[in-house]
């Protein structure tokens, strides 16, 4: 360990107009002198877009975390699937040039051999 980051994020409810301000705290291998602050922030920024865009898949729209599957190897395999379906479901979106993935998600909905055919 050789620095720690203070990160401060300010979010605004849009419905309520209220911002609130939540700090974090990471820990780096490199020092100072090696990284410079907008290389840490990328860094960071990258880690959270993903983060953020798998936890409106997961958990929003596949409800994830309401799941009770406790036992054995179900969660992990569950989670595979899940996965698998995010997947077809962003090579849909590219393929058809959708922009939104919500109306890839409802496309599929009502047409699921679309989605079955791009694994071949």
């Amino acid at each position: 360990m050789k620095q720690i980051i203070k990160i401060t994020r300010q979010n605004t409810d849009h419905k309520t107009f209220i911002t609130t301000t939540h700090i974090n705290y990471a820990i780096c291998s490199r020092g100072s002198k090696e990284l410079k602050v907008a290389d840490i922030a990328q860094a960071i920024r990258g880690h959270w877009s993903i983060e953020v865009r798998l936890h409106g898949q997961r958990d929003v729209r596949m409800k994830e975390d309401a799941n009770k599957t406790r036992i054995g190897r179900a969660p992990r395999a569950l989670a595979c699937l899940r996965n698998w379906a995010i997947a077809v479901v962003e090579i849909f979106q590219r393929r058809n040039s959708i922009r939104l993935i919500a109306q890839a998600w409802q496309s599929l909905c009502y047409n699921t051999e679309k989605g079955i055919g791009l694994m071949k």
